[in-house]
């Protein structure tokens, strides 16, 4: 399952680095669904689950942060370069 996760990730990220339109597109809008998967990640670690899946979810909330910071960033670029005319 850990490969899979950063296989995802690392798809995630090439798509969501060069081109925001379509990294809304396949994904949704990341940061705004940071929360509800910070409000997933408490309801696991407070649930009766095996300790492993908890370790998990460590993995999974920085592979959340890393998602939104990248989204962040590019927009950001993008932003600035339109604004600015800068190709």
């Amino acid at each position: 399952m850990e490969d899979l996760s950063l296989k995802q990730q690392q798809e995630m990220i090439a798509v969501c680095a060069t081109n925001p339109a379509a990294c809304k597109e396949k994904y949704g809008d990341i940061p705004a669904k940071g929360m509800l998967v910070r409000e997933a990640i408490d309801r696991v670690l407070g649930a009766d689950v095996p300790s492993a899946m908890k370790n998990d979810m460590s993995s999974l909330l920085a592979q959340q942060i890393e998602a939104e910071g990248v989204v962040t960033s590019t927009e950001f670029a993008s932003q600035i370069q339109n604004c600015y005319g800068i190709d």
